[in-house]
């Protein structure tokens, strides 16, 4: 069980986000908080937005990471019932982790907390002249490059 109270575990996370926010965006992490509040928690958010990554255009439907992992589990389900209620479990886990830590941290220690990655239903990501659509994609923000908000829709 992780102990949110312990000063270790507190200290560490203050590097890590400290170290985070030198890393990322911090245009693109307010736009995230704009869209699904600082908690990062609001699941009926979603927002288009188009990131360049690794020279790779990636588009689509950011939602939080619970929607993420319900997509996840949709798109594996059919393929494997046993990986789906696997999955589940561990989104279930995080999900109550990520509620204890709300509740056990003040509001001024949650506002200098940093995403680590956007989550998108739908995306759209372009090899070459090439899209292939993911139902469901994890991004690392300290791998975008550029963003802007809005989906792109392919032409060809």
């Amino acid at each position: 069980m992780i102990e949110y109270d312990d000063p270790e575990a507190k200290a560490a996370r203050a590097r890590y986000s400290e170290q985070l926010r030198f890393d990322t965006d911090s245009s693109l992490d307010m736009a995230l908080d704009l869209v699904f509040g600082i908690n990062g928690d609001d699941d009926d958010a979603s927002a288009g937005f188009t990131l360049v990554v690794h020279g790779k255009l990636i588009s689509g439907i950011a939602v939080t990471r619970n929607r993420w992992a319900e997509a996840q589990i949709a798109q594996i389900e059919p393929a494997s019932s046993v990986m789906a209620d696997h999955l589940r479990t561990v989104a279930e886990t995080q999900k109550r982790l990520e509620a204890e830590h709300r509740d056990n941290t003040s509001k001024e220690e949650r506002i200098g907390y940093h995403r680590e990655y956007i989550h998108f239903e739908k995306a759209l990501v372009e090899f070459g002249n090439t899209w292939f659509e993911l139902s469901a994609l994890r991004v690392c923000l300290r791998d975008v490059s550029a963003w802007s908000f809005g989906n792109v829709t392919p032409t060809s």
